[in-house]
């Protein structure tokens, strides 16, 4: 299929439609074969085809990519009119190019064909088979089984388009197909969509709330509660999924918690979206989907905790614990990563220092200055406190329904992986959060001396000094021995260990410089560790075991930091001496 070119003028309107003979020949081709040939012989034979369509549709003719958009709409249609195996997914494989035609042509006009395409095979083979229909309706509806989840990759991409026609068309097939999948009274109810291909339904949505559109992101997450409370309706059976042997072996739950998770996975990767608007409202719709289907109803609460060994209680929307916890490691902690890539940017806020402390040998610089009385927003100014308080809630429920701690210790968890992050900020937001925790948000009389051992390690290793190197040792002791050859040995040595010494003070420095949250961080514990010490009520809870504990750390630390202020202030001049006698 070439353009023909170097017409004379009289035939070059003639002329100037593309040369598509040969590509004719090759759809006939395909057709011709795609009917004689078994299934597996004609895979290999479509494989070298369907790339030399795909290059075809992203040729940068119009009419050339159009015809061949064209060209894979009537292959699609009568390939699909062929029952599929159920162990061979030979529709996955046949309309899989459409995704790559999808995502990487540039004519907006190709895609809206395309997506005109997609909606017409949705129509003939997309629902299910009804008696009332012609008899050639009813054989081609209901086909489509493999083969959705190409389709709605193709749907989800039109919400990454940058035009917006295209994100509108994609958006409305989308939801069209949404509403006949939760609408049961619906006489052409895709059950194949809804039973085989849920997580292919949610990736799609997902796809629009990554897309550029806010507008439609703001929509395909309220359309995510929808599909949670199908999952939790007792009333409908569960979509089926592809099990592999550990699942089978693991049972009901685990398949059931294969639906949830790209529903909870996409709302959390969402809150580290860069648009405000976009993370906090995935985080409160993320927030409530946990809150209403992952614990048991407010009747039963009382039971809960009783009969946990029973089959029906183990299931989300019935409240399970151990679900709790998998759901804090992999979808609520794992959004603090959020707050260190967001967190980078050169207009990141000033660390905070504590109320009473000054800066001794730093004053406060102009930036600092801008940047506190300049609009918060960054992910750890605007999102940070609303998810550690939404998980401190969870955490509270629990207690009050399982009557268990089990996901205090997933708090916690939470709480160390922002205080040993390499963002400073991060880690004094959680310290100081953390401190909230302790004495406002939990009771008394459930902590635990496994939690108080926790939390005092936790607080002390940030008192740490990390490096501190020893002061240089003079040799200013007596010699006994005076023999000349001896006196050289311990010059050398003496003077091998001061360089040796000077070596270890310039990493630290360097450190030190590279790492200089550390010295908020730092004056943050102290602070903290000092309003624990000083609460009665602490006290009493803590024990004179962890007092003692936090109390000889907090002196330690303060001597380890006005070692490192020595050495900061001395190195200069070391350096210069150093830099001198070379």
């Amino acid at each position: 299929h070439t353009l023909l070119t170097n017409r004379n003028d009289d035939a070059q309107g003639h002329y100037n439609q593309p040369d598509i003979y040969s590509l004719q020949k090759l759809v006939e081709v395909a057709h011709y074969n795609m009917d004689s040939r078994p299934r597996l012989v004609f895979a290999d034979i479509w494989t070298t085809v369907s790339a030399h369509l795909t290059s075809t549709a992203l040729h940068s003719n119009f009419a050339v990519a159009t015809y061949a958009v064209d060209s894979f709409r009537q292959l699609s249609i009568q390939f699909l009119q062929r029952e599929e195996l159920e162990v061979y997914e030979f529709q996955r494989k046949f309309l899989k190019p459409l995704e790559a035609v999808m995502a990487r042509c540039e004519h907006t006009s190709v895609k809206e064909l395309l997506l005109k395409c997609v909606e017409q095979i949705i129509a003939l083979f997309g629902s299910d088979a009804r008696a009332d229909g012609d008899g050639a309706e009813e054989h081609g509806n209901g086909a489509l089984r493999s083969g959705w989840r190409p389709v709605l990759k193709v749907i989800g991409l039109a919400g990454r388009d940058g035009d917006n026609k295209v994100a509108d068309t994609g958006f409305k097939m989308l939801t069209s197909q949404l509403d006949q999948c939760l609408d049961r009274s619906e006489s052409l109810s895709p059950v194949v969509l809804r039973a085989e291909r849920f997580v292919d339904l949610v990736d799609a949505l997902l796809m629009y709330v990554s897309g550029p559109r806010e507008d439609k992101a703001i929509e395909a997450i309220d359309r995510l509660v929808p599909l949670a409370d199908y999952l939790a309706d007792d009333k409908t059976a569960l979509p089926v999924v592809r099990t592999s042997k550990l699942s089978k072996e693991q049972g009901s739950q685990s398949q059931e918690l294969e639906m949830w998770w790209p529903i909870l996975l996409g709302l959390s990767r969402a809150v580290g979206d860069p648009r405000r608007t976009i993370r906090t409202k995935s985080l409160v719709t993320l927030l409530s989907i946990i809150n209403q289907h992952f614990f048991p109803s407010r009747e039963g609460s009382k039971e809960a905790h009783i009969d946990t060994s029973d089959t029906e209680s183990q299931s989300p929307q019935h409240g399970d614990l151990q679900t709790l916890q998998l759901v804090f490691r992999g979808v609520l902690t794992p959004m603090l990563e959020h707050a260190e890539t967001r967190g980078n940017s050169g207009s990141r806020s000033p660390i905070p220092l504590p109320d009473d402390f000054e800066r001794f040998v730093t004053g406060t610089t102009s930036r600092d200055t801008e940047q506190s009385t300049a609009e918060k927003t960054e992910w750890l100014d605007t999102t940070f406190d609303h998810l550690m308080d939404g998980c401190v809630s969870l955490c509270l429920k629990s207690i009050e329904i399982y009557q268990t701690d089990c996901l205090v210790e997933e708090v916690l968890g939470m709480f160390n992986s922002c205080l040993i992050s390499d963002s400073g900020a991060l880690a004094v937001r959680g310290m100081l959060r953390l401190q909230s925790f302790v004495v406002e948000d939990l009771d008394k009389d459930i902590i635990t001396d496994d939690f108080w051992a926790t939390v005092c390690h936790m607080l002390r290793r940030c008192l740490s000094v990390r490096g501190l190197p020893g002061q240089l040792s003079g040799s200013t002791e007596e010699e006994t021995d005076t023999s000349p050859g001896t006196r050289k040995d311990r010059e050398s040595d003496t003077q091998a260990q001061q360089q040796e010494a000077l070596a270890m003070m310039s990493e630290f420095v360097l450190e030190e410089e590279l790492l200089a949250d550390r010295r908020h961080i730092g004056s943050n514990a102290v602070m903290i560790i000092g309003s624990l010490l000083g609460n009665r009520l602490i006290v009493e809870s803590m024990g004179l075991r962890w007092y003692v504990f936090l109390g000889t750390g907090l002196g330690r630390g303060i001597e380890d930091w006005e070692q490192a202020a020595r050495i900061m202030i001395m190195y200069p001049s070391q350096r210069l001496t150093s830099d001198n006698g070379l």
